[in-house]
């Protein structure tokens, strides 16, 4: 029991700046064009296809969460819908199609409080013939410019080094990606590059430190009331 008061004692801002060997909560918000290989990036991160999932349908559309224990660590991620894509790539309409898909970003990124560890664009095709890059550009718009110094480009499959380098949303990500493959090891060094990104002000990108700090304060609070009626 009193190991599991001491977990509960760790406070948020504690977690944001653990070493990155030592964190035990990873979470991921996954976004691209493609279903199959959005579901194919999850189901790869969480060494299964049978994690649990909790679909959470907001004004009509769904994100979809998802947890599992990975080589010792709680992982969440959250699925993000392909239809943001959609109303995106439309140049001329983008800071209105950004307007409108605001609330649903803002609550996907709800869906991992106190926040992610990584945003993770998911793509097929290394030549970056699509638009996927527009989706970079709306988190930036939606949560500031420094939610791209916790972003990075995830691959599905091997590509040369010579295609990778010409890639724009590699290029705005600061040439972060990873080369996914369904192994432990690889999986596990993902883990360690979404949080040891350079230039960071923390583990975890959060763009609300007063909430954070209210809600750190709050946890506090339910904790040492907790243990003195215990100890009583």
């Amino acid at each position: 029991m009193a190991q599991r008061l001491q977990k509960r004692d760790e406070t948020l801002s504690d977690e944001a700046k653990q070493p990155t060997d030592s964190i035990k909560r990873l979470r991921f918000i996954v976004l691209g064009s493609d279903e199959v290989l959005i579901n194919e990036a999850c189901d790869t991160i969480l060494r299964s296809t049978d994690a649990k999932r909790m679909e959470t349908i907001k004004r009509g559309r769904t994100c979809e969460f998802r947890e599992d224990y990975v080589s010792g660590r709680h992982v969440s991620v959250v699925k993000t819908p392909t239809y943001w894509l959609e109303n995106l790539k439309t140049y001329l309409f983008f800071s209105k199609s950004v307007r409108s898909l605001k609330r649903d970003m803002e609550f996907s990124y709800s869906m991992v409080f106190p926040g992610p560890h990584a945003f993770l664009l998911v793509l097929g095709d290394v030549r970056n013939s699509g638009k996927e890059h527009y989706l970079l550009r709306a988190l930036s718009e939606v949560f500031g410019q420094e939610v791209l110094d916790y972003s990075m480009v995830l691959f599905m499959h091997g590509y040369s080094d010579r295609d990778i380098g010409r890639n724009r949303c590699v290029r705005k990500c600061s040439e972060r990606y990873h080369i996914l493959k369904d192994n432990e090891d690889n999986v596990l060094k993902l883990f360690h590059d979404a949080t040891a990104m350079k230039q960071r002000k923390a583990n975890f990108f959060t763009n609300d430190l007063e909430l954070l700090y209210k809600a750190e304060t709050y946890f506090k609070k339910e904790f040492d009331a907790t243990y003195e009626e215990r100890e009583n």
